[in-house]
C-alpha cells in the first residue's frame, strides 16, 4: 500500500481539512494548510527532511511523538512543534489506538517565532481549544458559504492561537537566550567563556545558574543537548555516525561514540539497531515516500 502524505499517514476516522487553495487568506499567513484530524489504526510517519513546519496539538486520545530522543506520550492538552527541515517523528499510540488532534502545516519561510523558538522538535503543554475551534470552524465556512469575512475571522483566530497556543515556560531569561542560542548551532565550537558571553554573564556565575535551575554544570548541560540531538539523527535519519558526530559538534565518529556510550550505556550502532527492533517486534515495515518514511505496525 503506497500512502500519500495529504491523504492521511492513519486510518483517518474523521477529518477535516483546509488549504491555501481554498483559503487563500491562509497563504497570507505563511501556512500551508490546517486540520483536525481523528485517527485509529497504528501508522505513524518519520520524517529525516521535511519541507515544512508544522505544529500538532491533541484534543483527545493519545499520540507518540519523537522528543529529546525518545518516543514521548502526546496526551490531552500536549503539543508537538516541528521546526521547518528538523526530522521528527508522530504516531498513533499503541496503547490507546486513538488520536484526535488540531494541526497546523507551516510554510518552510513562514516566520512565527513564537512557536518555532526551539531547535526542536519539542514537547509541551498547551491548551488547544482555542485552535481546534479554529480549524474546525474555517472548515465549517469554507464547506459551506466561503464568505471572506467570517473566513477572515477564523483565520484571524488561527493566528492569534498560535500566538498564545505554546506560551514559553518561564525560566531565567539570560539562560533562555544563551542555550537558544547554543541549541541552534549545536556543532559550533562552544566553550564556557562563550556561553557566559551570550548569556551576558561572569563565567563562575553561568555555572552557578546552570546548577540551580539545571542541576548540572554548562557543559554537561551542553553534553546532553547535544547526544539527545544525536539520538533524534539516529531515530530518524540513516545518516552515518560520521555526519551525525559532526553535526552535533564531535569532531570524529569516536569521541562521539565514546560520549553517547557514556551518557546512554550503549553505543550509537546498538541504539540505532535496538530502534529497529523495537520496530521488528511490533510488525513495523517501511515504505519512502519523497523523504518520508510511511510506517505501518501490524496487529496481532
Amino acid at each position: 500500500m503506497r500512502l500519500v502524505e495529504t491523504e492521511g499517514f492513519v486510518d483517518v476516522i474523521d477529518r477535516k481539512v483546509v488549504d491555501g487553495d481554498a483559503c487563500p487568506l491562509l497563504r497570507k499567513l505563511g501556512i500551508r494548510d490546517v486540520g483536525v484530524t481523528k485517527a485509529g489504526g497504528e501508522w505513524a510517519f518519520i520524517r529525516p527532511s521535511p519541507g515544512f513546519g508544522l505544529l500538532l496539538v491533541t484534543i483527545e486520545g493519545e499520540g507518540l511523538v519523537v522528543a529529546e530522543g525518545s518516543w514521548q506520550e502526546a496526551g490531552q492538552g500536549a503539543a508537538y512543534v516541528m521546526p521547518p527541515g528538523v526530522p521528527h517523528g508522530y504516531r498513533v499510540s499503541p496503547e490507546v489506538k486513538e488520536w484526535h488532534y488540531a494541526w497546523v502545516r507551516f510554510e518552510p519561510d513562514a516566520s512565527y517565532p513564537e512557536v518555532f523558538r526551539e531547535p526542536g522538535p519539542w514537547l509541551t503543554r498547551a491548551a488547544g481549544y482555542s485552535l481546534h475551534a479554529a480549524n474546525t470552524g474555517l472548515s465549517d465556512e469554507v464547506t459551506r458559504a466561503n464568505d471572506p469575512r467570517l473566513t477572515g475571522i477564523w483565520c484571524d483566530l488561527i493566528r492569534a492561537s498560535l500566538v498564545g497556543l505554546v506560551k514559553p515556560v518561564e525560566q531565567e531569561p539570560r539562560l533562555a537566550r544563551m542555550w537558544a542560542a547554543v541549541g541552534g548551532r549545536l556543532n559550533g565550537e562552544w566553550s564556557v567563556n562563550e556561553m557566559a558571553g551570550v548569556a551576558n554573564v561572569g563565567r563562575e556565575h553561568l555555572r552557578r545558574l546552570c546548577q540551580k535551575h539545571y542541576g548540572c554544570s554548562p557543559r554537561q548541560r551542553l553534553t546532553l543537548m547535544r547526544l539527545r540531538k544525536a539520538c533524534e539523527l539516529l531515530m530518524l535519519t540513516n545518516q552515518t555516525h560520521q555526519v551525525i558526530a559532526e553535526e552535533v559538534g564531535y569532531g570524529d565518529a569516536f569521541s562521539f561514540s565514546k560520549a553517547f556510550t557514556k551518557e546512554f550505556g550503549v553505543p550509537p550502532a546498538k541504539y540505532r539497531e535496538r530502534e529497529k527492533v523495537q520496530a521488528r517486534d511490533h510488525g513495523t515495515t517501511r515504505e519512502s515516500l519523497s523523504g518520508s518514511w510511511a510506517i505501518r505496525i501490524s496487529t496481532r
